[in-house]
């Protein structure tokens, strides 16, 4: 934990550029968590959470709190991922944080558009 800090301070007397970085996808995510809270709405129709290539259509269903899972996933990567940036900062270097920062944000947006397309869906939004 303490190195988790020394990362964090040392990122932030350093390297701003990476630090405003992660505090925007902390700010992303906590829009898109809240985002996703307000949206989700109980019903007791089947939501598609799977979608495969074998057996007729493919798709697979579950119960409408299956839709809490994006905002654990938003959770997920404003709080533990800005946290492994930094240890990843603190061990590999700014370059390599960096590049995990763009792909978690690229991750985000994945999620952001799933998410979208869950709720455009009759019933569900």
């Amino acid at each position: 934990m303490k190195e988790i800090l020394t990362s964090f301070k040392d990122l932030a007397s350093n390297n701003r550029k990476l630090l405003v970085a992660m505090i925007f996808l902390f700010v992303a995510s906590v829009v898109f968590v809240v985002i996703a809270i307000i949206n989700i709405q109980p019903s007791n129709i089947q939501i598609p959470v799977r979608q495969t290539g074998h057996l007729g259509d493919g798709f697979y269903f579950a119960h409408w709190y299956y839709l809490y899972t994006f905002p654990f996933l938003g959770i997920v990567f404003g709080v533990l991922h800005n946290i492994l940036a930094a240890k990843i900062y603190g061990k590999k270097g700014a370059q390599i944080a960096a590049i995990f920062v763009a792909v978690t944000f690229v991750l985000l947006l994945v999620t952001v558009i799933t998410m979208a397309r869950i709720f455009s869906l009759p019933g569900v939004g």
